[in-house]
């Protein structure tokens, strides 16, 4: 091989281990400041105020007070019909004649709206609490009726008379009970289904307190809170 040709080649292969060894370095750095960088965030984070959990159950307890009304917070609403039907027979001389004077019945069928939530002066000294890995631990009254409100003008009202009696009399008096007893029948039915299928009912009640104290949280200073709620039938939902 020519000489020249020799040098030229160690040449060439002495600037490739330089540019590697440059390469390499630069990699080095690279790293040892993304972990820097880590370490001072980590070192903030650690410096930084751990909020209390007093001032957690305070804030908690704060804004369920102001967003409730007479001390009572609505988390939800049911939607439905309600039907109540009214009869009456009437008999002339009863084990004696015993005149069948027919039976009037009246129907009344009502769509509605029950509001549901619980009230926030049955919270309890540890019922909130804030835990070590921060999540925002809160047990919660029980879920009960706040308000019933059948929706009056839309009345499906169907009566049936007596053959020997009339509208003006049995008709309107059965139809005054019916409707007197669609109010308590909605409600009836309303705590029937929260206590029968209580999972809505509950998942409504933590989203909706979720979407509510998260700002009012991070505010007082608790980044991205973590929350589970734990209910009276042992149900437990975790939620951010």
């Amino acid at each position: 091989m020519d000489p020249q040709e020799e040098q030229s080649i160690s040449r060439s292969d002495s600037q490739a281990d330089k540019h590697g060894c440059l390469t390499g370095c630069i990699a080095i750095g690279l790293v040892a400041v993304l972990v820097l960088c880590l370490l001072l965030y980590g070192g903030v984070r650690l410096l930084q105020p751990r909020i209390s959990e007093e001032k957690v159950e305070s804030t908690v307890l704060t804004t369920l007070a102001r967003e409730s009304a007479a001390s009572f917070l609505v988390t939800g609403a049911l939607t439905f019909a309600t039907t109540v039907e009214s009869r009456s027979t009437r008999t002339v001389l009863p084990g004696i004649l015993n005149l069948d004077l027919g039976t009037t019945t009246a129907r009344v069928r009502a769509p509605g709206v029950v509001s549901y939530g619980f009230d926030v002066r049955d919270f309890e000294s540890g019922d909130i609490r804030y835990l070590d890995n921060g999540v925002v631990d809160v047990r919660l009254p029980d879920i009960s009726i706040f308000s019933v409100e059948p929706e009056m003008e839309s009345l499906e009202i169907e009566t049936e008379v007596g053959w020997a009696r009339l509208y003006r009399g049995s008709g309107r008096e059965r139809e005054q009970v019916a409707l007197r007893e669609i109010r308590p029948r909605m409600r009836s039915a309303a705590e029937q289904y929260l206590t029968n299928q209580p999972a809505g009912a509950q998942r409504n009640t933590a989203e909706a307190l979720v979407e509510m104290l998260t700002p009012v949280l991070e505010t007082a200073g608790l980044e991205d809170p973590q929350f589970t709620f734990r209910f009276g039938n042992g149900e437990v939902l975790t939620l951010n």
